[in-house]
């Protein structure tokens, strides 16, 4: 696919997007009929994102997790669900918003004293549908097989994390 024209006015967009447009063709991700808008979102969320983390576009860029130069969708939807919780953090006041490297937490933030780290899960558009189940049927079921009892993710959501733990859905 061919870099869409118009997303070189959105300069964070276009930064974070290029080479992931480049090398794929993925118009459940980037359907044509919504340009510009579209890029004006991923826009608004990576700066958002970037400003409350205190970090550069670059550094950003520089973790694996929010490089999509690969061209995989499952990267791309995982790594903005990440910043859309970041930028849902810092909206309801959270502060000293990190990013963690894995395993266990996402995103590490404080708030009123209080040290929480949190696990964002995304249902993607790259998902395996459930047959007979709405799309908040499929969130809950996400959600169980995170819960303790239901998986090793909520003990890796502990790891090296001394804190709080919350569950964000994206």
């Amino acid at each position: 696919m061919t870099v869409p024209a118009g997303l070189q006015n959105y300069p964070v967009a276009s930064y974070f997007l290029s080479g992931y447009l480049s090398r794929n063709d993925d118009p459940s991700n980037f359907p044509p009929s919504e340009f510009p808008q579209l890029f004006r979102r991923y826009e608004d969320v990576i700066k958002a994102a970037v400003d409350a983390l205190g970090l550069s576009k670059e550094r950003l860029r520089a973790v694996s997790e929010f490089n999509f130069d690969s061209g995989d969708p499952n990267n791309l939807e995982a790594g903005m669900g990440v910043l859309r919780a970041v930028q849902a953090l810092h909206l309801l006041g959270f502060r000293f918003i990190k990013i963690l490297a894995p395993p266990g937490a996402d995103i590490y933030c404080e708030k009123n004293g209080q040290r929480v780290c949190c696990e964002a899960k995304t249902i993607t558009k790259q998902s395996a549908g459930r047959r007979g189940l709405f799309l908040e049927d499929q969130l809950l079921e996400k959600i169980m097989e995170t819960l303790p009892g239901h998986g090793s993710s909520w003990r890796q959501l502990r790891l090296g994390c001394n804190a709080r733990s919350k569950l964000l859905c994206t």
